[in-house]
């Protein structure tokens, strides 16, 4: 997705898909330290949800825990997202915020750093098999956390994003993959998908000079990835656990809105299912967060830019992470609906929503 982080360029030919870096037992000891844990940690399950970081299950001999590990994270970053996850449980979001003490919660080795999180479980939903109540509590749970914070200043020091649209950033990395994929003796499915998809973002560059307008529109505090993955639900249909922080930031509120919309309601899939998940899903959210059209509009302007200059799902792909492919051909669908039918769209949603 399109808010991901950049990966190293590709510098030598795929390598095979990594099981994850071998977290030691001295590591595992200082995280049982750390967050005041009895007895020695043990890994239970490597979990393959994951598409950046490494993860896993680990128990100790009193109860269970969810490790996450991040790649490339300087300790400010890993300190605000630790900061995003306290401050929104302590306003009464279900986060799933890490154990430790505040300030210095992450144990680093020198391949990752670690973070110790409660076990939590619930129901999951994948876009398709949403009930109408469950998307409504997605939608109102957006809202909450956007409260908390829109129209005032930052309660802390966070990142603001999304950066400015640079269309020689994007020429200049798009050409270094498209080199590196046309210098291989052989190309397979993946390669031949990620020239189309070049081939599609650049006809298409005259878009990202078009004004968003997105900064008039009010800001807040974002999880940064909300979508189904990142969900737990109660027996009632009620979000329960929101977990992952790692994309936090502090950037216009329809830019998150929107691209839940496309990513959780439609799943790039723009049906006519998809527009009544998308109803439910804004008509709780304007409950809390009303909203103008002129705003949902730019937040999907917004969207369709940072797709039109996202690199990060072939740099991922050509350093070994082959969990991200599956997102190509969804970005693939989405830009082009999005670049035919946006102002449609809006219509159709705007006038579908119970307004407040």
């Amino acid at each position: 997705m399109e808010s991901r982080p950049s990966a190293p360029a590709p510098t030598a030919a795929k390598q095979e898909k990594k099981e994850g870096p071998a977290i030691t037992e001295k590591t595992l000891s200082l995280i049982a330290e750390r967050c005041g844990i009895n007895g020695p940690l043990v890994i239970v399950e490597r979990t393959a949800k994951g598409h950046i970081g490494e993860s896993m299950i680990v128990a100790s001999n009193e109860d269970r825990y969810f490790l996450k590990g991040s790649r490339n994270r300087s300790a400010e970053r890993t300190r605000q997202i630790h900061a995003v996850e306290d401050f929104m449980h302590t306003e009464g979001i279900p986060a799933v915020a890490a154990l430790g003490p505040s300030g210095d919660k992450d144990v680093s080795d020198p391949e990752i750093s670690w973070s110790l999180y409660p076990y939590v479980d619930g129901k999951h939903y994948e876009p398709t098999t949403f009930t109408p109540a469950a998307i409504a509590s997605a939608g109102d749970m957006l809202a909450q956390i956007h409260e908390k914070t829109a129209g005032k200043d930052k309660p802390f020091d966070m990142p603001w994003a999304p950066e400015p649209i640079n269309p020689e950033n994007f020429k200049r990395d798009a050409e270094e993959v498209i080199a590196f994929v046309n210098a291989r003796q052989t190309q397979d499915d993946f390669d031949r998908e990620i020239l189309k998809s070049f081939e599609l973002k650049f006809s298409l560059m005259d878009r990202l000079t078009e004004p968003t307008h997105i900064e008039q529109f009010p800001s807040a505090i974002n999880h940064g990835d909300f979508q189904h993955e990142n969900f737990f639900f109660d027996d009632n249909d009620k979000v329960a656990w929101l977990i992952d922080w790692e994309l936090a930031s502090w950037r216009p509120r329809i830019a998150e809105v929107a691209r839940a919309l496309v990513y959780m309601c439609f799943d790039s899939d723009f049906t006519e299912e998809g527009f009544e998940r998308a109803r439910h899903f804004l008509s709780a959210y304007n409950q809390k967060q009303p909203f103008s059209k002129e705003e949902l509009l730019a937040g999907f302007r917004r969207q369709l830019q940072g797709q039109l200059t996202a690199t990060w799902i072939p740099r991922i792909h050509y350093r070994g992470n082959n969990r991200v492919d599956e997102f190509l051909p969804r970005e693939t669908r989405s830009i082009r609906y999005l670049s035919e039918h946006m102002e449609e769209l809006v219509e159709k949603l705007y006038s579908s929503v119970e307004v407040k």
